[in-house]
């Protein structure tokens, strides 16, 4: 699908819009794909899962705003349902959905003969560097509305959910409202 988006490209056929259109539809899709994976690996390692896992990715930067590039890496927050029970028994929400996270990061940021898949930036995520893989649904929101700095709200002006095992939206939209 590159080859045929740089193509297009290459051939003038693509406007610089439709360019950033269908390079950011191929980064969704790869983390699609990329979270389909991480989530068999996850239910064979653990074999029974206590539930399904409920995941979304939340795009921000050209990821988010549909503005993807060539080189473009995936600025990416990871946010799980904490209102439903941990997918393993046995582990929190945050030990088993960071076991998750790490497969789908590695999942997306793999080196193949071509080259990397994607470059996957997490620092976006609440309290940076130093913050866990993966936040659950509430304490990102508690984040957002009582310790993001401006910068931060900046930068989630752009968010949106470009993968999801369970619907965020909802949610995320209160989010906006208040």
């Amino acid at each position: 699908m590159l080859v045929e988006i740089g193509a297009g490209d290459a051939a003038g056929e693509l406007t610089l819009p439709n360019l950033n259109r269908l390079l950011t539809d191929l980064a969704v899709a790869g983390i699609d794909v990329a979270l389909e994976i991480a989530q068999r690996e996850f239910a064979r390692r653990f074999e029974k899962l206590a539930s399904e896992p409920r995941l979304a990715v939340l795009g921000l930067g050209r990821l988010g705003s549909g503005g993807m590039d060539y080189g473009s890496d995936l600025d990416v927050v990871i946010v799980y349902d904490s209102a439903a029970p941990s997918p393993v028994a046995g582990l929190t929400h945050d030990e088993a959905y960071a076991r998750l996270a790490e497969l789908l990061i590695t999942a997306l940021s793999s080196i193949t003969r071509e080259g990397f898949v994607y470059r996957v930036d997490l620092r976006l995520r609440p309290d940076g560097q130093k913050g866990p893989l993966v936040t659950g649904s509430e304490a990102f929101i508690t984040y957002v509305q009582k310790r993001a700095s401006l910068w931060e709200w900046l930068a989630y002006v752009k968010l949106r959910a470009v993968a999801e095992s369970w619907k965020l939206v909802a949610e995320w939209k209160q989010l906006r409202v208040k």
